[in-house]
Parts: C-alpha cells; sequence; structure tokens
C-alpha cells in the first residue's frame, strides 16, 4: 500500500513537472537576436506595459514577460502573440503581430485575436512611450538648457533623457547598427540627463553617471509623470519658473527614428544587447 501511494505521489509531481513545461523551454541564455525589453502602449491595461526577455524558449525564440502575459513565437501562423503564460507559442491569446518578423518590434500592425486591425498600438524596444521622445529646456542657464532626448535607458521604472550634444549623423555608407555604435550612447559624468527619483518623486537634472538619484544639478518641484509636465525647476537654493515643451517624435513605428525640432535632425537609436 504504501509503495503504490509513492507512485502515485511520483506520477503526481512528474504530471507538474510536463504542465510547467508549457512556460517554455529553460536555456542558460537569452535570445540575443532581439532586445532584452520592449514597451507596448495603446491596446490596454492588460499587455500595456514593459515586457521583459526571460530565460525561457518557445519555438527556438526568447520569451517575453510582463505579469502573467507573454510575447512568444508561434511558428505555424509567423506571428508574434501575447497570451497566457502557461500556454506561449500558441496561435491563441490577446492579439499578435500581424508582419513575419524575427523580433516583435519590427512588425508594425497589431492585430486582435480575431484578426481585426487595432490602430494605435505601438511596440518600441525599451523607449518610455508614456513621454514624449523630446523636450527642450529652457532658463536654466547653458549648461542646462537644450534639447533633451529620450534613451532607451531606464531607471526607477521611467525613462531617462539625455541632452542632446549636436551630435550629426556622420556621412558614411555604413549601416543603420554601424551609425548607431559610432554615436553612441555613453552615460558620462560630463553629460547631462534628466531622470526620476522615486522616493522623493522628484524629476532630476544630473550628471549622466548618477541617474537616478536624489541628488544633481537642478530639481522639478511638482511630482508628474514627464518632467515638462511641470513648470518650477529649483537649482542651487534659488526657485525659478522654466520653459520647456515637448516636441513629438516623428516615425515611431521604425526601429531607428529621427525627429525634427528647430531645423535640426536629431538621431535616436536603439541600445544594442
Amino acid at each position: 500500500m504504501f509503495a503504490v501511494g509513492s507512485i502515485c505521489l511520483l506520477l503526481a509531481a512528474t504530471s507538474a513537472s510536463v504542465q510547467g513545461s508549457e512556460e517554455g523551454e529553460t536555456r542558460q541564455h537569452l535570445d540575443k537576436a532581439c532586445a532584452a525589453e520592449v514597451v507596448v502602449k495603446g491596446f490596454d491595461s492588460t499587455i500595456d506595459g514593459l515586457f521583459t526577455m526571460s530565460d525561457k524558449w518557445i519555438n527556438n525564440r526568447g520569451i517575453y514577460k510582463n505579469k502573467g502575459v507573454c510575447l512568444s513565437w508561434n511558428k505555424q501562423s509567423n506571428h508574434w502573440w501575447f497570451g497566457d503564460c502557461k500556454r506561449v507559442g500558441e496561435s491563441s491569446g490577446y492579439g499578435y503581430m500581424h508582419e513575419h518578423a524575427r523580433c516583435p518590434y519590427d512588425a508594425a500592425t497589431f492585430k486582435s485575436a480575431g484578426g481585426k486591425k487595432v490602430e494605435g498600438v505601438y511596440i518600441d524596444t525599451h523607449h518610455d512611450l508614456d513621454c514624449a521622445q523630446e523636450f527642450t529646456l529652457t532658463g536654466m542657464g547653458e549648461n542646462m538648457d537644450g534639447t533633451y532626448m529620450m534613451t532607451n535607458i531606464w531607471t526607477n521604472n521611467r525613462g531617462v533623457y539625455k541632452k542632446d550634444t549636436n551630435k550629426k549623423i556622420p556621412e558614411t555608407k555604413l549601416s543603420w547598427e554601424k551609425i548607431a555604435i559610432l554615436l553612441g550612447q555613453s552615460m558620462d559624468a560630463d553629460e547631462h540627463c534628466v531622470s526620476w527619483n522615486r522616493q522623493s518623486k522628484h524629476w532630476w537634472i544630473t550628471p549622466c553617471n548618477i541617474i537616478g538619484k536624489n541628488q544633481g544639478l537642478a530639481w522639478l518641484k511638482e511630482n508628474v509623470r514627464c518632467p515638462y509636465d511641470g513648470t518650477t525647476w529649483s537649482k542651487s537654493g534659488n526657485t525659478q519658473k522654466n520653459q520647456h515643451h515637448r516636441t513629438e517624435c516623428f516615425g515611431k513605428k521604425k526601429k531607428y527614428k529621427i525627429c525634427q525640432s528647430k531645423k535640426k535632425m536629431f538621431f535616436l537609436h536603439e541600445y544594442f544587447y
């Protein structure tokens, strides 16, 4: 009798193990062919948010996760599907990216599970889509005034802006990937960034090597989602009103984006993993 009970327990454990395998195959490395994080915006609260590449694989591609929702590849339909993490790799769920693409953000059309195109849904490589991709700040002095561009670096669950240094797109026949690396996305002490500090609930202008901290050159008094939504900056013990405005980014669905502001061209590039 004891032996039969042991066998039953073993079978139950085996069954649970098989069920868990539905979440995908665990590998020691991530899917380096795609960015480690993507942001989805414009569908609804079910899937909107930050998806992070996990160590799970299905159909020979990495699986992205955002809480209980997974973004995985279905090889029969050749689509990236948003669905339950217990059913990764299946052609079912909340919706899918229509184009056949190696990585989900290389597709541009989101469709519901029924195949209907859904307008206004964006999937991007790690950029914070809740804020504009650039804004201009004036009135803080020459070292802080200027145009700040959204990077794909995050801190305290918000995107980090970096002051544009007027780097030009080089005259070259190099690929976009090589140009992005050439321009670089360094985060050095002699460069200025705008980042969110969660403890103080303030946006800070800081050297780029200390982003996310409750210290720096100046801070925004208002508790707002994006830095241009506030008006009162404080620096060196002085509080003053400053002018800043958002400039929308064109071509959101493109992998590499060029934004235009005041007749100047700025290059937004990806973070390469």
